[in-house]
C-alpha cells in the first residue's frame, strides 16, 4: 500500500504527500515495500487543487503509534538541476540558500564553463554583456555551501537557447527587484542584518540568528577587476535594478543597500512569481 502524509505546508495550506522511494524514483511504496520505525528522510513532488509541481524532502519518524513528518519544501531544478530550501517571509517566499548555477533556466550555459581569469573577468566590463559565474573564494569545495557569485549581466537572463533572455532562477522564479528587497526589510523591522544572517560562517562573531528563515551567507564579491574579497565577512545579493545590491556584513545589525559595478560578482537569491 502507498502511504499518504498529510500535513501543512510553508503557505499554510493542507498538502497531501504520497511517500515516493528513498532513491528518488517515482514508484511510490507499496505492500511488498517495508518501511522501517524510526526516522527516514525522502524526497517527494506532489501537486494540490492550487499548488503543483513542488518539490522538497521531508523527514518522518515511523512509529508503532503514528507517523510524524516535517516537510522542508523545495524550488524546481535550476539550469543544472539543482533544487534548493525555500523559506516564506511575510507574503514572499525566498530561497533560503545561494544560487549555484552555471546554466540558464532552458539549460543555455553562462558565458564561462570554469572560473576565468581576473583578466577575463574585467574585461567583462568593457561590453557589458557578457555572463561570468565564479566560485566563492576561488574553491569549488565551498559551492555546496555558498553557491556562486555571478555578474549582474548574468542576471538579464540569456540571450541564446531554446528560450530567449529566459533567467537564472528555476521556473517559477526570478531574481529580485529592488522594491521587492525592500519588501523583504521592511517586513523584518528593526536589526535586519541579525535576522537575515545565518547562526555560523561568519567571522569576528559576527554570526546572526536567523530568526527570519533567510540564512544570509558571508560569501564575500568577485570585484569588477576580478579580485575575490572578503571571504567570511560579507555576503551581497543582486537585484534586478542596474547596479543596486543588498549587503550584509560580520559587524552589522541591518541588511543595508549599496550600489556597485555592474560587472562585480555577487550571489543570487531567487524569489518565487
Amino acid at each position: 500500500m502507498s502511504v499518504q502524509i498529510t500535513a501543512t505546508n510553508y503557505n499554510g495550506q493542507s498538502a497531501n504527500v504520497t511517500l515516493f522511494s528513498s532513491t528518488g524514483n517515482t514508484i511510490p511504496y507499496t505492500s511488498a515495500n517495508t518501511i522501517s520505525l524510526g526516522v527516514q528522510t525522502i524526497p517527494f513532488t506532489y501537486s494540490s487543487s492550487t499548488i503543483s509541481n513542488e518539490y522538497g524532502h521531508f523527514s518522518c519518524n515511523f512509529t508503532s503509534f503514528g507517523n510524524t513528518c516535517v516537510i522542508n519544501q523545495q524550488t524546481p531544478p535550476d539550469g543544472d538541476g539543482n533544487r534548493y530550501d525555500i523559506i516564506k517571509i511575510g507574503n514572499q517566499i525566498w530561497m533560503s540558500e545561494n544560487l549555484k548555477t552555471t546554466k540558464f533556466q532552458d539549460g543555455t550555459p553562462l558565458d564561462n564553463t570554469g572560473q576565468t581569469t581576473n583578466a577575463v573577468w574585467a574585461a567583462a566590463s568593457a561590453t557589458g554583456s557578457t555572463k561570468y559565474w565564479a566560485l566563492v573564494n576561488g574553491t569549488t569545495a565551498n559551492t555546496q555551501t555558498y553557491g556562486l557569485l555571478y555578474n549582474q549581466f548574468a542576471v538579464t537572463g540569456s540571450t541564446t537557447g531554446a528560450t530567449a533572455n529566459v533567467n537564472l532562477c528555476p521556473s517559477g522564479w526570478h531574481v529580485p527587484t529592488a522594491a521587492e528587497f525592500t519588501t523583504l526589510v521592511t517586513f523584518l523591522g528593526t536589526n535586519t542584518g541579525i535576522q537575515a544572517k545565518s547562526t555560523t560562517l561568519w567571522s569576528s562573531a559576527g554570526n546572526g540568528t536567523n530568526s527570519s528563515g533567510f540564512n544570509g551567507l558571508p560569501a564575500g564579491f568577485r570585484t569588477d577587476v576580478g579580485n575575490l574579497q572578503q571571504f567570511s565577512v560579507l555576503g551581497r545579493f543582486w537585484t534586478t535594478s542596474s547596479g543596486i545590491l543588498r549587503v550584509l556584513l560580520y559587524n552589522g545589525v541591518n541588511f543595508g543597500s549599496e550600489i556597485l559595478a555592474s560587472s562585480a560578482g555577487l550571489s543570487i537569491r531567487c524569489l518565487k512569481n
